[in-house]
């Protein structure tokens, strides 16, 4: 009796953690057309799923997001329907408009190369995130939005966590200001119209520029 009561409750529990995934992979299938079966995107290459969190994790949606959800894409809006993703490539799918990223974003990496994003471009101040997570491993490290359309400034915030960013072959044509604190250690702005020269903080982490 008591092997068929620890039975019950193990199956309750996987139940719990695959509840997250599934409904995660409805959204995403609203994206996309690779994952024709909203239980089991958690199963595809192109998808990785923590299920002991119920979480998925890591998205590739390289070339492969649907053309009417192109037209209206918001990153913004994206993002908040995945609250632990850590890796996520939307590059080469024609997307355009505003560029936000969330401040409670899980996000470590993001690929937005190769669109035509030329709205309004935000990135996240870090210092709200550490006190955000506890643990302070989820924070936005790698960014490329590298061959798209953004114009006028470029702004690295105060404490950001950025540790790579690619923004090059764009149209920025203002001033690039990198914040204080950050930990970027690598920065690529080639192929833009950047006033004047560069301004470096003081005891800065750059290492490639």
């Amino acid at each position: 009796m008591n092997f068929y009561k620890l039975f019950l409750l193990s199956v309750n529990i996987s139940l719990v953690f695959c509840l997250e995934p599934i409904q995660e992979c409805k959204f995403l299938n609203a994206y996309s057309s690779y994952y024709l079966d909203d239980n089991g995107c958690c199963f595809s290459e192109n998808v990785k799923c923590d299920i002991s969190q119920g979480h998925i994790v890591s998205i590739d949606l390289r070339n492969s997001i649907k053309q009417e959800m192109r037209n209206k894409f918001s990153l913004e809006k994206f993002l908040n329907q995945f609250p632990s993703l850590k890796r996520i490539n939307i590059s080469e799918n024609e997307l355009t408009g505003d560029f936000i990223i969330p401040n409670n974003t899980t996000l470590v990496e993001l690929n937005a190369s190769n669109n035509s994003f030329n709205g309004k471009l935000v990135i996240p101040d870090n210092s709200e995130i550490d006190s955000f997570f506890n643990d302070g491993e989820c924070r936005l490290q790698i960014l490329n939005i590298s061959n798209n359309e953004f114009k006028g400034d470029l702004n690295i915030p105060d404490n950001s966590t950025l540790v790579m960013l690619d923004a090059s072959n764009n149209h920025f044509n203002g001033y690039l200001n990198i914040g204080e604190n950050t930990e970027l250690e690598e920065l690529n702005v080639s192929n833009n119209e950047f006033k004047e020269e560069f301004l470096i903080p003081p005891h800065t982490n750059l290492k490639t520029l």
